[in-house]
């Protein structure tokens, strides 16, 4: 029995994960020409909408978006958009009023290919002694509600492997706390973890606390992600497998927490994949071995195929049914059941889905 849930790369890789970028809308902006955009009503110019983002003049903005103001035309040289100035300025309030708008590019880049999100969190780290250092936060959270994406790998190994090199456990615990609040990103969570795992050397610390506290980000994204990109999300775990652990028992821990979640979510895993775990955690290793040939139950066969139909992040996804359904098997489908058998304490071996 192989892995039928899986798309492009079968095997977990050992080096650096392949197509980082893939499955993203990073609606790359033309270079503004300094001229008015087609189309735009009553001559509205992007040096009003320049104007309005620099001064933070959120009333002004309103009355040029009503206008028909293209916010997504670049302001400048440097291909900033309404959005990405308005994050690079910390004006949160401009940020909002245009995440609101749903014709926003939430993931135009600028001339250095860096998003929203990837301006925000390096604004949020370079400014950690500074007033509007919260703000920066504040606009990390709202961009990771609205869906915006890293696209820069240079932005998360620039702010993750100085964080590090510092000793700053403080922001890289709150970039953690704050996908584990906002994000649904399996882009975000896989760079996350590469920079952590590339950058582990530099530390002096033990990784061990943050990796347990990027964990809870990985079982969040198996239980409330998309169900079609949970292997991108199982894939991105051999960063835990691959990086030092000053404690066995920590990374055993945390392996069979992801492992568990994930199977019940729906993952098949693959022998290579059970041969990696087996390196770590023989019990685990054995269990998921155990999966590919012992029968399942008729509850966690119909889980997978629920989850799988309905398409779409699994809360949403509960909640746009046209029809109530139980509190038990809401429940169910969030996979509550782990969280239980995780508090038990149960040994591996008799855990059954």
């Amino acid at each position: 029995m192989g892995n039928q849930n899986v798309r492009g790369h079968h095997l977990w890789p050992t080096s650096c994960m392949p197509g980082i970028n893939r499955n993203i809308d990073s609606d790359v902006p033309l270079q503004s020409s300094g001229s008015e955009e087609e189309g735009d009503v009553d001559n509205v110019t992007w040096r009003e909408l320049e104007n309005a983002v620099v001064n933070n003049d959120g009333e002004c903005l309103d009355q040029l978006i009503n206008c028909g103001a293209n916010i997504n035309t670049p302001l400048n040289e440097k291909g900033e958009t309404a959005l990405i100035l308005s994050v690079k300025l910390t004006h949160l309030q401009l940020v909002r009023i245009l995440l609101a708008q749903t014709v926003c590019k939430k993931n135009c880049l600028n001339v250095n290919n860096c998003s929203a999100l990837d301006l925000a969190i390096i604004t949020a780290f370079d400014n950690r002694l500074e007033p509007r250092h919260n703000l920066a936060w504040q606009i990390i959270k709202c961009l990771m509600e609205a869906n915006s994406e890293p696209v820069c790998k240079d932005a998360m190994m620039y702010v993750i492997r100085t964080a590090l090199k510092y000793n700053d456990e403080l922001f890289l615990y709150r970039l953690i706390q704050a996908a584990i609040d906002c994000s649904k990103s399996f882009k975000f969570h896989e760079l996350l973890l590469q920079k952590l795992h590339r950058h582990q050397p530099i530390y002096m610390d033990s990784i061990d606390p943050l990796l347990m506290n990027a964990s809870d980000f990985s079982v969040k994204l198996v239980r409330y992600g998309v169900p079609s990109d949970l292997e991108y999300v199982v894939n991105s775990f051999m960063y835990y497998l691959e990086s030092y652990w000053d404690s066995k028992e920590n990374k055993s821990s945390v392996l069979q927490k992801l492992i568990l979640y994930s199977t019940a979510a729906g993952w098949c895993w693959s022998q290579q994949q059970i041969s990696h775990i087996h390196q770590v955690n023989p019990a685990v290793g054995r269990w998921c071995s155990r999966q590919l040939t012992n029968p399942q139950s008729l509850g966690h066969l119909a889980r997978k195929k629920i989850r799988r139909s309905l398409g779409t992040d699994i809360s949403l996804g509960i909640s746009s049914l046209p029809f109530q359904l139980p509190e038990c098997l809401k429940l169910y489908l969030i996979l509550k059941d782990v969280d239980e058998i995780l508090n038990s304490r149960i040994p591996i071996k008799e855990i059954f889905l």
